[in-house]
């Protein structure tokens, strides 16, 4: 059983609105007259329209012609989620409506257990003949059967080396039940597949571990060779939603259902054979993504998210793990926040989210395990999938997020530990680790001047405004204070934090706990030897457009190997992108949810691009940027800058031209300065 994302709004043509607008008008009479209506009391015709042949079809290609429970490709029924006998009003309902075989349908029969209070027609509009089953009020009954299309069951059901279904949750084991999905037959065609893919194993394992390679001391082949990718090939093929099994596939691949099994008699041996295989799965995925080397040590190659605030299904592939920026923009509300507080979620893996959510993110970092023959193989990195799941999931530590209220600081700057990583992009808390305690602890302490020399330089940096920032102590308490300065160079007082700009008070409280969550618990003294992953909701907020221009490039200066991902409502960062970033499109439609586009196209022209430019392409969608006080066009300033821009107007009104198209004015000016 996997997720299946379907349309609920684009309905079969048996099923659409206009056609089915009579019956409800009807229903609702029926309702009024008997709120105890039965399925048995509609009228043939009606009954009929659900499973037309327009229905079925659609069903069949949407669940790839599979049952959604137990994904066996054999001829198909559709069967209702809520049960028609209960949820008569129901019955037509193209979110309700599921492909399911022969044998699924027989054992569930109509089991439909709900936690929650079960909904009465009365509280129901039926208006739009939209009743769709991901609606608050249908999930608010909390029922244990999965939902393919509204909850994620691969966080509910895995599987076992023997072909067994296994329930995660509460969830997974009363569906496994309600459709017995261990029945014999399924477990005996689930196991074959796993014993096969064994023996298959074990065949190849045998030819080339006993011909050809010599274990010795943990030195491993760090070229995979052509049989295992071959396999490797085939497996993750067979993952694919047109596959039969596709659930069962993924558990092979993501639990290593095979490859943790015992080749040979000598348990050490077996543990190199078993290493040595797990380093040529991770070698085909990294040859798969071209993603074998990088100078970087820590970079989002790919996500996958599902199930979380307004997000139903979005993935991204194949991100260059040199983008150190990713960009996303989009309207207010369309889901740029929702989209990077799951990241976060999904790379930290605490339980931010309910049982529907699932996060599969792909990160490329230092590999776990040694695959060597030499040291000069050292600079090889892979890629780790983080998957977010009730009971499985591994933490990406090397992460810091931050929410568009960034201007506090909190007491404390130690232990900055996984537990609070989410508070501020999730809006827990808004205070942030103290950047100023930090450098007062570490003020005196000869041993860490450099530490303290090298967090001052970089505070600098990204807030060019200050010219210096100073230990006073002038007082028993010993505290931080900053001089700013003007672009003559001109210095002003030393202030506290408190005093200054919230610009400054934002990107100085969010800098300082970047420098406290990776420099604490580390032996760094130099911040550009931090890597990791930094997550910003409205990196623009706050600030002045020279400042938004130019804090990509500060912070990547600053910080080489941290990979950034930032919403924005502002084209002026962009214009601070450093090359190869990446810049993403946030729609969001009733019929998919949160959606995502990647604009190549920006990518690639984006340094040939001015703001007006920017704001008018697809990643702004404005259609003018034109001032609305102006009433036509003839005195609009399109030049490069301020000063092309009155040097033509001065030109026009000395030379009396007002009247002539101004780009045949440039022209003659361009020519007459070239005379």
């Amino acid at each position: 059983m996997i997720s299946v994302f379907k349309n609920f709004y684009d309905r079969p043509g048996s099923l659409n609105v206009k056609e089915l607008d009579f019956f409800y008008k009807d229903l609702s009479v029926l309702i009024e007259a008997n709120p105890n209506i039965k399925f048995k009391d509609f009228p043939n015709s009606i009954i009929r329209k659900y499973f037309k042949p327009d229905v079925k079809k659609a069903l069949s290609q949407l669940y790839n012609h599979k049952c959604a429970y137990c994904e066996q490709k054999t001829d198909l029924i559709i069967e209702h989620y809520r049960p028609k006998m209960k949820y008569a009003w129901l019955f037509l309902e193209w979110s309700n409506l599921l492909p399911v075989c022969h044998n699924c349908n027989i054992n569930r029969t109509d089991k439909f257990f709900i936690k929650g209070k079960e909904i009465n027609v009365e509280q129901i509009q039926l208006v739009d003949n939209f009743l769709i089953a991901n609606m608050p009020i249908f999930k608010n009954e909390q029922p244990l059967l999965l939902h393919p299309e509204v909850d994620s069951p691969e966080n509910h059901i895995s599987f076992d080396s023997k072909g067994n279904a296994v329930g995660r949750t509460e969830k997974g084991r009363y569906t496994i039940d309600a459709y017995s999905l261990n029945r014999d037959l399924l477990i005996e065609k689930r196991s074959s597949i796993v014993s096969t893919l064994q023996d298959e194993l074990r065949e190849l394992v045998n030819d080339f571990f006993q011909s050809t390679f010599v274990l010795d001391g943990g030195y491993f082949v760090s070229k995979i060779d052509k049989e295992f990718e071959n396999f490797y090939r085939k497996l993750y093929k067979l993952q694919q939603p047109t596959s039969e099994f596709t659930a069962l596939y993924r558990s092979i691949w993501e639990k290593d259902l095979i490859e943790n099994i015992s080749f040979v008699d000598d348990q050490e041996h077996n543990k190199y054979i078993y290493h040595q295989l797990l380093i040529w799965k991770k070698l085909f995925v990294l040859n798969r993504n071209k993603l074998i080397k990088t100078k970087f040590k820590a970079a989002i190659v790919g996500f996958e998210l599902q199930n979380f605030e307004g997000i139903r299904h979005i993935s991204l592939s194949e991100i260059d793990a040199s983008s150190r920026w990713i960009f996303l923009t989009g309207e207010n509300g369309y889901g740029k926040t929702s989209i990077l507080k799951a990241i976060a979620a999904g790379l930290i893996g605490r339980h931010k989210a309910d049982d529907e959510a699932r996060f599969k993110i792909d990160v490329l970092s230092p590999s776990i395990v040694r695959y060597r023959r030499s040291a000069d193989d050292k600079d090889y990195y892979d890629i780790n999938q983080f998957i977010w799941q009730n009971d499985m999931y591994k933490s990406y530590t090397s992460l810091a997020a931050y929410g568009a209220n960034r201007t506090q600081m909190s007491d404390n700057y130690k232990n900055p530990s996984e537990e609070n990583v989410l508070d501020n992009i999730f809006g827990e808390k808004t205070e942030l680790l103290n950047v100023e305690r930090f450098l007062i602890d570490i003020y005196e302490r000869p041993e860490l001047k450099g530490k303290f020399e090298s967090i001052v330089t970089v505070l600098k940096k990204v807030v060019p405004q200050l010219s210096d920032i100073l230990i006073d102590t002038s007082k028993d308490i010993l505290e931080v204070k900053y001089k700013e300065c003007t672009e003559d160079g001109e210095n002003f007082l030393p202030v506290s934090f408190s005093e200054l700009a919230t610009g400054m008070k934002a990107v100085l409280a969010m800098v300082g706990d970047i420098l406290c969550r990776f420099m604490i618990n580390e032996p760094i003294d130099d911040t550009r030897d931090i890597k990791g992953i930094v997550i910003i909701d409205e990196i623009d907020i706050h600030l002045h457009p020279k400042w938004q221009k130019t804090l990509p490039t500060l912070l990547s200066d600053v910080f080489p190997d941290v990979q950034f991902i930032a919403s924005t409502h502002s084209a002026i960062p962009l214009l601070g992108a450093p090359k190869d970033s990446v810049f993403l499109k946030v729609n969001r439609s009733l019929a998919f949810g949160v959606q995502l586009e990647r604009l190549t196209w920006f990518e690639e022209n984006l340094q040939n691009m001015l703001p007006n430019v920017i704001y008018t392409s697809e990643l702004f969608g404005m259609e003018s940027i034109s001032s609305v006080a102006n009433h036509n066009d003839v005195e609009i300033m399109t030049q490069d800058n301020i000063k092309d821009a009155n040097e033509f107007k001065e030109n026009k009104e000395k030379f009396k031209v007002s009247d002539i198209d101004d780009e045949i004015f440039l022209n003659e000016l361009k020519s007459s300065h070239r005379k």
